[in-house]
């Protein structure tokens, strides 16, 4: 599933009015970084599914990550990138974050909702797309 969201990532369009969106763009469709973005993905998919409210934040997923990841640039890139395509939803609340390595230590950090509605609609409408082509 999150391989799914992650390859769908790249094919939807951002807000090409701001840098950010530009900056994530580039990260995310770069094909060294998508091993990165789908384990990025399946750790903050598979997080939120473990939580009653279907709520996550970087203190919960980034310990699911495999140690290989490249956490600085690509975390913060694939979260716009889901938050853009409707998938993460901000709740509005913070937690302090817990990761002592980084410059971000005791920081508040958003706390983002599963939109399961739009996970299971979005990964719909891509078998959709992938059963047309077949027929194609």
């Amino acid at each position: 599933m999150a391989d799914e969201v992650s390859r769908l990532a790249v094919v939807l369009p951002l807000d090409y009015g701001d840098e950010l969106a530009h900056i994530t763009r580039v990260l995310t469709i770069d094909p060294p970084n998508k091993s990165h973005v789908d384990e990025i993905v399946k750790a903050i998919i598979s997080s939120a599914l473990m939580d009653p409210f279907f709520q996550t934040t970087a203190n919960r997923w980034r310990v699911l990550l495999p140690p290989w990841v490249r956490r600085g640039s690509m975390n913060g890139a694939t979260v716009n990138v889901l938050l853009n395509m409707g998938i993460l939803v901000p709740t509005g609340r913070y937690v302090r974050c817990d990761d002592t390595t980084s410059r971000n230590a005791n920081k508040l950090q958003p706390i983002h909702a599963l939109d399961v509605i739009a996970l299971r609609d979005l990964l719909a409408r891509s078998a959709d797309a992938g059963r047309s082509a077949e027929t194609a």
